[in-house]
């Protein structure tokens, strides 16, 4: 029973300060029977109902919020794992245009310099196990659009791992990618 049903049970009694009011029906009969059994009857299964549908409502927007918070988690993580995951292709693009001119001037990578692009591939690979875990989950709680972006960026993905330095997309491709999926994440968890 709610607050607001219990004051106006209450008001309904007379106070210990107040003479109760004599009743102008007999004591017997369907008069007293309506004002004393049906009506306070009637008034706790109204509140009972009416607190019912409140906890029904309550529990859905309860889920609602559960709903958009793990939006908002899975919107941040990719953001971020996605900003690493470029990071990370950038430098190795970087590297590689620069280990590409030593090799053509007939120089070596030191073990300096081995270890700073298993460094970089370490790093990339490692965002990306984590920008596709955050892509499964995105596939759960976002629409089938941002599903299309992710796998129209996956496709890419997937052609840009076997390509030789050379023959790689510019940085900016990845960039297209990770601005369509994002913006359309970011249109959805706006909309709640």
């Amino acid at each position: 029973m709610t607050k607001a049903e219990m004051r106006m049970l209450l008001t309904r009694l007379p106070r210990p300060s107040q003479e109760p009011r004599p009743s102008q029906e007999p004591s017997g009969g369907w008069g007293f029977a309506l004002k004393n059994i049906v009506a306070p009857i009637v008034i706790l299964v109204a509140g009972f109902s009416l607190g019912l549908v409140t906890e029904i409502f309550k529990e859905a927007s309860a889920e609602e919020k559960l709903f958009l918070e793990h939006r908002m988690k899975i919107f941040i993580a990719a953001g971020e794992h996605f900003e690493a995951y470029r990071l990370n292709w950038s430098r190795l693009i970087e590297f590689g245009h620069w280990e590409w001119e030593q090799r053509k001037k007939g120089q070596v990578l030191s073990p300096g310099e081995i270890a700073r692009r298993d460094k970089y591939v370490g790093a990339r690979d490692l965002s990306k196990e984590h920008l596709f875990s955050q892509f499964r989950a995105a596939r759960l709680f976002f629409s089938p659009e941002v599903g299309k972006r992710i796998d129209a960026f996956r496709a890419f993905d997937s052609d840009q791992s076997i390509k030789t330095v050379d023959k790689l997309a510019p940085i900016s491709a990845w960039d297209v990618h990770q601005n369509a999926i994002l913006e359309q994440m970011r249109a959805e968890v706006r909309k709640k």
